[in-house]
């Protein structure tokens, strides 16, 4: 049975600045095609799944796509891989009082919209007051397929380190890992998504362990094939917790590209032509370096009809010598004014940037 691929695109949405094999089409074509269990099938942003399952058949992939933005049904589905860990739904009126460290989210959601730690005995009318504001200020970005503020999740805090991961299953439904990166937390908590970084060490610490995960994924719960996923998780006791599952996409505004830029794989390609990395070799030829994603945000005390961004003081305080690539954004629409992406050989540079006011280049 013919394969059919496609490559949905949003125009406000970030694609990559390298050729593809797979022309992208816009949502409005792709509202008039027909999508089936097996078709390969990769989108640039969140609010194209919203095509996806208007066009797509009932079957494993529509279903995968339903528990993986439901971040309830998705712990719930997780749940025998982590008895131990504590969850529960509701909504931010009905919100009541942890008795541990926790984390409240929207069942739906993206680019940590909405996400906020709880503690017990803490103020919810406060915190109330900061989740509303967080979503008003981020849905003028997302619509509501993307970002909604009716149901929220409350489940366990999971301390250690940030980890995602890019991979998609293959058409025997196998994993095929297309890169791993760490996403240290900066000083200012508003710059949350400020770095990530990838290494041949990072890679090989947590590939194997990547690979059972999705691959007990797959057998136990998705059973899906050709299909992409861009997943986050926390290292907990040496263990890979999952966060959250992205179906149908790689790393958001341009973080896909870093695997491109660092590791010379062309994620998109290695889906539609069913690739799989040779990473012992890839790793061989790239070692010691560590490849580095960054993304400017807008400074929080900037008035855009007076200021804008100064792209050449950025790149002089990332170093030229370390620039891979750089990518100007349009900021006046988006959070963010700029994408660098780095090949560094230590961590003084990644420390600066996770210290960084991105006030001083505006």
């Amino acid at each position: 049975m013919f394969t059919n691929l496609f490559f949905i695109k949003n125009e406000n949405a970030l694609l990559p600045e390298y050729a593809c094999s797979v022309e992208p089409i816009g949502m409005q074509e792709a509202y008039q095609l027909d999508m089936r269990d097996g078709d390969k099938i990769c989108i640039n942003s969140e609010s194209c799944l919203e095509v996806v399952h208007t066009r797509l058949k009932d079957g494993h992939t529509k279903n995968a796509i339903d528990l993986l933005k439901d971040k309830f049904a998705f712990r719930n589905a997780l749940a025998p891989l982590f008895p131990d860990f504590h969850f529960h739904k509701t909504s931010l009126c009905s919100l009541e009082n942890v008795d541990r460290r926790s984390i409240i989210k929207p069942v739906r959601g993206f680019f940590s919209a909405g996400v906020h730690e709880l503690q017990p005995n803490q103020s919810l009318d406060s915190i109330k007051q900061k989740i509303a504001a967080d979503v008003e200020k981020l849905s003028c970005y997302f619509p509501p397929s993307v970002l909604s503020s009716d149901d929220w999740l409350v489940e366990d805090y999971i301390e250690g380190e940030e980890i995602s991961i890019d991979m998609y299953f293959n058409e025997e439904g196998a994993p095929v890992i297309l890169n791993i990166t760490a996403h240290p937390m900066p000083k200012d908590l508003a710059y949350l998504n400020a770095v990530y970084w990838t290494s041949d060490d990072l890679m090989r610490r947590w590939y194997q362990q990547a690979s059972t995960f999705f691959d007990y994924l797959n057998k136990n719960v998705l059973n899906v094939t050709n299909f992409p996923i861009h997943g986050e998780f926390r290292i907990h006791n040496n263990c890979l917790i999952p966060i959250e599952l992205n179906p149908l996409r790689f790393g958001g505004f341009g973080l896909a590209d870093l695997a491109y830029y660092g590791w010379g794989i062309n994620s998109y390609d290695a889906f539609f032509k069913g690739e799989e990395p040779n990473w012992e070799d890839i790793w061989q030829s790239r070692q010691a370096n560590r490849f580095c994603w960054v993304l400017a945000y807008n400074g929080k005390n900037i008035d855009k009809t007076i200021q804008k961004p100064n792209h050449e003081q950025f790149i002089s305080f990332c170093g030229k010598e370390n620039l891979l690539h750089y990518r100007a954004l349009e900021w006046e629409k988006q959070p963010v004014f700029a994408i660098a992406y780095l090949s560094c050989k230590g961590v003084s540079t990644i420390d600066a940037l996770l210290s960084v006011d991105f006030n001083q280049f505006f």
